[in-house]
């Protein structure tokens, strides 16, 4: 049987702090006990935040994108499309913990 591999979808995560933010990692910290690799991808909306990071045995790789107003959306789209070729191939389970993505 193949190892699971998550995906996760999040507009925003670790260092942000949120109602959503906080839940995902809770959610993710427990999951991390069971599936072999967590993936997340989310949004790099400052130079300040680093590419890629692992925190907790979850890995948390960071798309570039436009926090401007008309820029924010399109750049955003872009860099998840390109994040979800990328990873996939490669995962067998994927899971967006937000509904509203592009807020």
């Amino acid at each position: 049987m193949e190892k699971p591999r998550l995906l996760v979808i999040a507009p925003q995560f670790f260092p942000t702090i949120g109602g959503y933010e906080i839940s995902t990692l809770r959610i993710l910290k427990e999951l991390s006990k069971k599936i072999s690799v967590i993936n997340v991808i989310t949004e790099r909306s400052s130079k300040k935040l680093k590419k890629y990071e692992i925190k907790d045995n979850i890995n948390i790789h960071r798309w570039w994108c436009i926090k401007q107003k008309k820029l924010h959306t399109p750049t955003s789209i872009m860099g998840l499309f390109f994040q979800l070729l990328k990873f996939s191939r490669t995962t067998n389970i994927w899971y967006v913990p937000t509904v509203n993505f592009f807020t």
